[in-house]
């Protein structure tokens, strides 16, 4: 049987981090090392999809995974944004083995660079995120599949990374909204037909 790849990945990422990751980082985290192993061979873009959300992409099984898992322990801090309060890290004892567990902690390193609201805001610019609606399912395309350059990285107080978080959900939340009222008082222009 096929490893899961958002598990396998998941693991790999909290293994050579050694430190718990808060859920929306881990999200951001495993997309951008997902799309650096597709680049150096290791997978195919086809073998992990991802949903479209606000805070862009997630796997698409990634919080059963979370849930699910008897090596990985979760434990929650007194943060302001309730849906990033829990935090993973693998149970001690726990091992992990991969072929390319170096390129990985190097990955892990260079997004370490970034608060968690920089890489969602990277991460809205792939064209699969832009070509999706919230809720959509999908893969990564070739025009995704650019070695991660990030943008200039700025050191933020957590607190203020939880506010920018909360200001780019609320933002693709509204423009969502926006989008399926228009949907509803100009069907036409908004067909799936075209």
């Amino acid at each position: 049987m096929k490893p899961n790849i958002t598990l396998k990945l998941t693991k790999e990422i909290l293994a050579v981090s050694n430190k718990p990751i808060p859920k929306v980082r881990l999200a951001k985290m495993v997309y951008f090392s997902f799309k650096e192993l597709v680049m150096a061979g290791y997978y195919h873009p086809n073998d992990l999809a991802f949903i479209r959300m606000p805070l862009g992409p997630v796997p698409f099984d990634f919080y059963d995974i979370l849930l699910t898992d008897d090596d990985i322990a979760i434990t929650t801090t007194n943060v302001g944004l309730s849906y990033n309060r829990e935090n993973y890290s693998l149970k001690p004892g726990v091992s992990v083995k991969s072929p390319y567990l170096s390129l990985l902690s190097q990955i892990v390193n260079q997004l370490d660079q970034y608060p968690t609201s920089s890489l969602v805001e990277i991460s809205h610019n792939d064209s699969s995120w832009l070509d999706n609606n919230n809720g959509d399912t999908y893969y990564v395309s070739k025009n995704d599949l650019t070695p991660f350059k990030g943008i200039k990285a700025t050191k933020l107080s957590g607190e203020f990374d939880d506010q920018l978080i909360q200001s780019k959900l609320v933002k693709g939340m509204k423009e969502e909204i926006v989008k399926d009222s228009s949907a509803l008082e100009f069907p036409d222009q908004y067909s799936s037909d075209k």
